[in-house]
């Protein structure tokens, strides 16, 4: 909703609790959805530790790299400002989930502003989820959702923090 880094940080950090609501609604609507699932554990919402959002710095450089102007940053195209992880035992448990949130876009109940199919498509990094941004009070968030065997890939072998070592030179690369 703006292009402004503060304002939208603002903006995002006073919506976390609408954001979270919604979330935990969807994923309710998704656990009555599990009847196929393989697994006994249920979906799991990650947030980011004391509702944390991206850190300034990486916002600006994704405006940077990612925005509009690149000689200027512009934040209205950062979609992930705060999110989470929808982890999920199996593919039943995520194609519940992402049935869950289609239903309630489709009710009326949520918007869904863009779909990422990083399944057919991974990141630059090998990272594959379906990443949904969710707009609650015209505020967009990210939800990840993540079969729970990539997310310990990425966790316990430290994957996302070497990514991150790299992840500016490939976007710098990327521009040039």
């Amino acid at each position: 909703p703006t292009s402004e880094l503060m304002p939208l940080v603002l903006m995002v950090r006073a919506n976390i609790p609408a954001f979270k609501e919604a979330v935990e609604a969807t994923l309710a609507r998704a656990a009555a959805g599990c009847t196929g699932s393989t697994s006994t554990a249920a979906p799991t919402i990650v947030y980011r530790l004391h509702d944390q959002t991206k850190a300034p710095y990486r916002i600006i450089e994704k405006s940077l790299t990612k925005g509009p102007n690149q000689e200027y940053p512009d934040c209205s195209k950062v979609l992930d400002v705060f999110g989470c992880l929808i982890d999920c035992a199996d593919y039943n448990s995520m194609a519940a989930v992402v049935a869950a949130f289609a239903s309630r876009h489709t009710a009326g109940e949520l918007q869904l502003s863009r779909i990422k199919d990083r399944w057919s498509q991974p990141s630059a990094g090998g990272w594959r989820d379906l990443m949904l941004n969710v707009v609650i009070n015209d505020v967009v968030f990210e939800v990840q959702v993540v079969l729970h065997a990539m997310l310990v890939a990425r966790t316990a072998l430290d994957a996302h923090k070497a990514y991150n070592q790299f992840r500016s030179f490939v976007e710098i690369f990327d521009l040039l």
